[in-house]
């Protein structure tokens, strides 16, 4: 099953508008009741861990984004210059 496109429009809408997204990240179930989002959609995305995301559905890569949108924190615990210097360091 793919994630619906409701739920890849939104995760979209949520990189390219910050406005959006700073709403998102201090008030979530708010942004999502506006949504045209199911409300098993809404339940999964509000939850917000990768079993739920995952049960939408949808691709890794919108999922990665998508938690980023829900949990900013993360971003301290990724960095794609740590990942290209390990799959060097594989070669």
């Amino acid at each position: 099953m793919a994630a619906s496109k409701a739920v890849y429009d939104f995760v979209f809408q949520l990189n390219r508008d910050k406005a959006l997204l700073r709403r998102f990240e201090s008030d979530p179930a708010s942004v999502l009741a506006e949504m045209p989002l199911t409300d098993a959609e809404k339940d999964k995305l509000l939850d917000g861990s990768p079993e739920k995301l995952s049960e939408l559905g949808m691709h890794p890569l919108v999922l990665m984004r998508y938690s980023l949108a829900r949990n900013p924190a993360i971003k301290a615990h990724i960095s794609l210059k740590d990942y290209l210097a390990e799959m060097g360091a594989h070669k």
